[in-house]
């Protein structure tokens, strides 16, 4: 990295010494770039587990958290609250399988064997306020009835 170059070019070393102070800048460097783009990259939730890591009472015993802070750009003040090291799994919410089985049953719903599209302009619906309108369709049988037409129509989400 050109940051660590300029770093230990600046001190004015030994070549022995230039090498292994040019390695521990490097990991340093290296670590710290890697945190900030892993915070950046993450939610919310996952950064809290990020700040878990980084600080803890050695940090504090050196006073390290203000300078830790300005290399990954997080709270100083949210590495400070951290008391324990535990990392706290968050459980991912499955909303990729349920948002593809809602489509399935809207587009089960409005295929034109089972609703009835109302004619006429003043049969619309607002979508969004007043941006966009939809014409009103009807369901032409009970529900019970469409869910075993479903079920039977559609293997994948089938229980």
């Amino acid at each position: 990295m050109k940051k660590t170059e300029a770093e230990v070019s600046r001190l004015n070393l030994t070549p022995r010494s230039r090498k292994l102070v040019r390695r521990k800048l490097l990991t340093r460097n290296v670590l710290m770039a890697e945190i900030y783009r892993a915070t950046r990259a993450s939610g919310k939730k996952k950064v809290s587990n990020i700040h878990r890591l980084i600080s803890g009472k050695i940090a504090k015993k050196y006073r390290m958290l203000n300078q830790i802070s300005k290399c990954t750009r997080l709270s100083r003040r949210s590495l400070g609250l951290i008391e324990d090291k535990t990392i706290v799994m968050v459980k991912e919410k499955r909303t990729c399988i349920s948002k593809s089985v809602a489509e399935s049953v809207i587009d089960f719903l409005g295929r034109e064997d089972n609703c009835r599209i109302q004619p006429g302009k003043a049969d619309t619906k607002k979508v969004n306020g007043h941006k966009e309108k939809k014409q009103i369709k009807d369901l032409l049988t009970i529900l019970r009835t469409m869910y075993s037409e479903y079920r039977n129509s559609t293997t994948k989400y089938a229980n």
